[in-house]
């Protein structure tokens, strides 16, 4: 276990250097690290529990609890002290959020005010997994690993104000959601697409 924990971070590490290997695995080999980190810590546990005082010095004690418990009263304290520092560090960290407030309320109000006859959307590659999960409706393409073509098709396809029909016709889309994250802001955009009927803010639905 130790030796594929070591294998996989140097892995990462000549990729981080050198640039060699394969970049989506790189993108998210932290994640596997800490899994990786999270099986080696568990074996470490499980033989911290194991550990047991020799007979002569359990002979000297008068204390049963302390020397049959001994193992476990470790790992109780190991998993304790990293609990003390691991909570706080982890309620200060500054995720960072996919959607806001208004893609969620307008996501909301697709899944409450729009029928299962429009079951397919096309919406920024970024928020769409979001937008499934909410909406329980299916999507054109989503950002999985990191940015594909087509999902910059999809973005220049809502920025170009959604002028394209026969892309939604082709692919049975019947609804659009125009509001783009750039990287540092969201931006909407409307359209003037007379196929599409604007239902509410930033959400169209295509013309039967």
């Amino acid at each position: 276990l130790v030796f594929s924990l070591l294998l996989f971070f140097c892995m990462l590490a000549v990729f981080q250097t050198f640039g060699f290997g394969i970049s989506n695995i790189y993108l998210r080999g932290l994640l596997f690290g800490t899994l990786l980190l999270g099986i080696v810590g568990g074996a470490g546990l499980r033989e911290i529990s194991n550990i047991r005082l020799p007979k002569e010095v359990r002979a000297r004690i008068h204390f049963p609890l302390l020397t049959k418990y001994l193992g476990t009263g470790l790992c109780i304290i190991i998993i304790g002290f990293t609990l003390a520092i691991a909570i706080p560090a982890r309620l200060n960290e500054l995720y960072y959020h996919t959607i806001d407030q208004t893609d969620y309320d307008a996501f909301v109000w697709i899944r409450d005010n729009i029928g299962e006859e429009y079951g397919r959307a096309i919406v920024d590659p970024w928020k769409a997994t979001a937008f499934t999960a909410i909406t329980g409706k299916h999507v054109y393409t989503r950002t999985h690993l990191g940015p594909t073509a087509i999902g910059a098709q999809t973005q220049h396809f809502l920025r170009d104000g959604s002028a394209d029909t026969e892309l939604l016709r082709e692919n049975q889309l019947s609804i659009v959601y125009t509001r783009l994250y750039d990287g540092q802001q969201n931006m909407e955009f409307g359209s003037a697409n007379p196929d599409l009927v604007e239902v509410k803010r930033n959400i169209y639905l295509l013309k039967k």
